[in-house]
C-alpha cells in the first residue's frame, strides 16, 4: 500500500464533508491488482468529488483513488506534457504517427508530420 501521509498534509476545505473521511482511508490505496470497486463507489455519492478529482489533478497524485477515478484513469485525463521545442508534447513530430496524432486531437498536422505522411502514402 502507499503511504496516504504525504497527500493528507496539504488538503484543501472541500475534505471536511467528503464521505472518505469517515471510511477507511487504506480503502483508497488499493494493492497493485486490488479492486477500487468500494471505494469508487463512496466517491460516486460523495459531493465533493469534483474538487477531490481537481485537486489530484494539478497535484499530479499517481496512486490511490481520489474523485472516484484510479491512477490510470487520472492519467488519461491529464493533457500531454508540452515543452517549448516540443510544444506537441508526445506527438512525434516529423513521422506518420505524428501525423495521426495531431488528427485525434483534432488539430492541423505540423509541416513535418504532414509531410512524413504524404511520403508514407507515397511509398505505400
Amino acid at each position: 500500500m502507499t503511504d496516504p501521509v504525504p497527500y493528507l498534509g496539504n488538503l484543501p476545505r472541500f475534505t471536511e464533508p467528503a464521505l472518505c473521511a469517515e471510511a477507511d482511508p487504506d480503502m483508497f490505496f488499493p494493492e497493485k491488482g486490488g479492486t477500487a470497486h468500494a471505494p469508487k463507489a463512496i466517491c460516486r455519492r460523495c459531493l465533493a468529488r469534483d474538487e477531490c478529482l481537481a485537486y489530484a489533478l494539478e497535484h499530479d497524485v499517481r496512486d490511490g483513488v481520489w474523485g472516484g477515478t484510479s491512477p490510470k484513469e487520472r492519467q488519461r485525463l491529464r493533457p500531454a506534457p508540452r515543452t517549448p521545442d516540443r510544444p506537441g508534447g508526445d506527438i512525434r513530430h516529423g513521422t506518420e504517427g505524428g501525423h495521426k496524432a495531431h488528427l485525434r486531437r483534432g488539430e492541423k498536422a505540423c509541416a513535418e508530420a504532414a509531410t512524413a505522411a504524404r511520403n508514407r502514402r507515397a511509398t505505400a
